[in-house]
């Protein structure tokens, strides 16, 4: 596997991440430094970046004895985190709407793109689709620093992992949500898309209290 020199630690984080989301990597598993670095033909530095980065997103977390394992993430701190955006995105909205009552290209191509994914059954691309649509009002609520704290939740890697453990039909109901959704915006009507919004978060929030967000016995530390 071949990587491009200037985003070393970035990509080796995406696939790091990505192995912990599919559950390659189940919590309590240990990263090696020097393992990982063989196996992608780099140095340690960039794993050793790109391991410092998903700690900070608190998918690993590094013991008393500097080994780093995947972390087991509680179905309460999932939750949490999920209430946590749905407050965030519940005063972007606010902010966003007259913007987006005039601009709604991009969230719909962002529905119909999660419409065409779910049709395929490619949760991998409904989730980006998802977290996407959920980017632009973000994105259009004015305040960067709201921005910053939403991405720092890491939606759509968690997402990508809750997608995994429901039913077809609870996706297609989540569509049908955010087709409510982009029609209060259409609308111009930022009230109803903000708590509309809010809604979702606590729906889902409350899915995750009721499933572990991960999966697999966590090891202890040796």
């Amino acid at each position: 596997m071949k990587l491009q020199k200037n985003t070393l630690s970035a990509q080796v984080k995406d696939i790091l991440l990505d192995r912990i989301v599919k559950g390659r990597y189940k919590p309590g598993d240990a990263l090696v430094e020097l393992t990982i670095a063989k196996e992608l033909g780099v140095s340690q530095a960039p794993v050793r970046e790109a391991l410092q980065a998903l700690e900070s997103m608190r998918f690993v977390e590094t013991g008393s004895n500097r080994r780093t394992r995947v972390r087991e993430i509680s179905s309460r701190e999932s939750c949490d985190g999920t209430r946590v955006r749905g407050l965030l995105e519940e005063a972007a909205a606010l902010h966003a709407a007259s913007y987006l009552k005039e601009h709604t290209a991009e969230l719909q191509a962002e529905f119909d793109g999660m419409t065409r994914a779910y049709e395929a059954k490619d949760v991998d691309v409904l989730i980006a689709h998802l977290v996407s649509f959920h980017r632009v009002i973000v994105a259009n609520g004015g305040n960067g620093v709201l921005a910053e704290v939403w991405e720092s939740l890491s939606y759509e890697a968690k997402s990508r992992i809750y997608a995994r453990k429901v039913a077809h039909s609870m996706l297609a109901k989540g569509i049908e949500f955010h087709k409510e959704i982009l029609d209060a915006f259409a609308a111009g009507d930022g009230p109803k898309a903000a708590r509309l919004l809010r809604e979702q978060a606590e729906r889902a929030a409350q899915f995750q209290l009721q499933t572990p967000a991960t999966t697999g016995d966590a090891k202890p530390e040796k």
